[in-house]
Formats: C-alpha cells, structure tokens, sequence
C-alpha cells in the first residue's frame, strides 16, 4: 500500500501558460506536463488521470499539488472521464467530483472551481469570457474536434451569458503534425464530416501523410466566430521528460501512460 504524507514540503510543479490569458486579471491558469509529481515508472511523475492504472494515492498527491499552484484544494479540481464526445458538463463550488462523468467539455462561472483538461497527445484547450466571468475547458483530440466539443464548450458558455466576442482560446500542447502520422482513410473520413474544408491540415511527406491537430482546432474556432485564439506549439510525443504521450507509449510497447492536466480557474 502506497503511504503518502502531505504534509511534506515540496517544490510546485513546473506549469507553463499562455501569454493571451496571462493578461486577464479574472483567472489564473497553467499547462503542466509530467514533471513534478511523485508517480513513478511509465507515471513517472505528475501523473493526474485516473484512467490511467497509478495507484490512486499517488494520482491523488499530484493533482492537490497541482490545485495548490493556484490555492484551490483538490476536490474543487476538476476533470472528466474523457472518451472524445461532445458532452460539456456545468460546475460549481457544490460540484461533486467528476472523475465517474464521461464528458470532455467543462464551463464554470463562479470562483474557486479548477477545471482541468487532461491529455497525452490530444489538445487541452482553456476558454475564458473576462467581460461575464465565464471560462470553459476541453479535452479535444482528432475525433472530439471533429465532432464538434469546442463549439460544444463555446455553447454551453453561451448558455451561461458569454458573447462569442468576448471569448479567448488558449490551445495547449500536443502532438504536433510533423509527428502525427496518419493514413488516407482518415483524410477521407474528415474531408466527408468536416463542416470546413481540411486540405490546409494535412501535410504529404516522404510518402507519409501528417495531420495538425491544434491548426485544425483554431480553424474550427474561427470558424465559430472566435477570434483571439494562441496556439501553444510544444510536442508531446518528442519530449518524453517533459509530456506524456500515449503514441510514444503505444510505440514503446508500454501497458498505459499518463496523464497530464491543464488547468483554469475564476479568480
């Protein structure tokens, strides 16, 4: 059995954020990878999804010291049972946790709710109204961005009182497409649902066919009708000390990878 003191002083996990929502007064936020944690193994160390196999305890520590960054406590540190839909969930103070709820898509407008978007290739994606105090997050991989769960999260904002306008978009980081390989049949499966044209995301190298993701993503949010939307560019699957990546783990041969979280909360 796994014994975790957490009383014992530790140095805060490294996060990194965007520079559009760092401007915001009404927020705090942070894109975490993998290090800062006390997960170990192929969890090693930030490891936050408890989808993954780490005993819980450990996954447990790791996301308090990730609502500590921002001085939530963990129960108020929210994710989802993500499986790529389009399902977006409302939470408050009196929210109970969240982990059993198969969503991908979070909104919130009341202070000291953490909404926390996990991933390990696919794109976290951070959402904020600063004029109605509204913010929303999404676990939008291919499949989740093909089918709609930005604009899911951009609705159920709207539901709430936010004006397109006034939305700002923070897309975290994830595979990018000089990594992201993938076969004709899934360029034919967007070019047949896609509600934009898809050609300008697919790139043909060396006899190989590679998809961008979070490119996709901001067009699809342009698209909608938001316009201040920053792009983080960092790559999941080539830096293993610092992201998760569960096609690096699928490559390696791994039995499960984790998880890690990107955050937003109301001030």
């Amino acid at each position: 059995m796994t014994s975790i003191n957490s009383s014992t002083v530790y140095e805060a996990p490294p996060y990194s954020t965007s520079p559009l929502l760092a401007q915001l007064s009404c927020i705090e936020h942070g894109f975490f990878g993998a290090r800062g944690g006390v997960s170990s193994g192929i969890y090693s160390s930030l490891n936050c999804g408890f989808s993954s196999r780490d005993d819980r305890k450990l996954v447990h520590e790791n996301r308090r010291r990730v609502a500590g960054c921002f001085g939530l406590n963990e129960a108020n540190l929210h994710s989802l049972k993500q499986a790529h839909t389009t399902r977006v969930v409302q939470l408050d103070l009196d929210s109970d946790a969240q982990f059993d709820i198969t969503a991908d898509g979070m909104v919130c407008n009341v202070p000291g709710v953490g909404l926390g978007a996990l991933g390990a290739d696919c794109a976290p994606v951070l959402f904020v109204d600063p004029v109605n105090r509204i913010i929303g997050a999404a676990h939008s991989g291919w499949k989740g961005a093909l089918n709609g769960i930005n604009e899911a999260v951009v609705n159920a904002m709207q539901n709430l009182g936010t004006r397109i306008e006034n939305i700002q978009v923070a897309i975290g980081p994830a595979m990018q497409q000089q990594y992201y390989e993938v076969q004709p049949d899934f360029q034919a499966h967007f070019e047949r649902i896609s509600p934009i044209d898809t050609d300008a995301y697919f790139c043909a190298r060396q006899g190989n066919l590679y998809f961008d993701t979070s490119a996709y993503i901001r067009a699809r949010l342009i698209a909608l009708g938001v316009c201040q939307i920053e792009r983080n560019d960092e790559d999941t699957y080539s830096a293993p000390e610092c992201y998760f990546s569960y096609r690096r783990s699928c490559f390696a041969g791994e039995p499960d990878y984790g998880r890690q979280i990107a955050v937003i909360t109301l001030r």
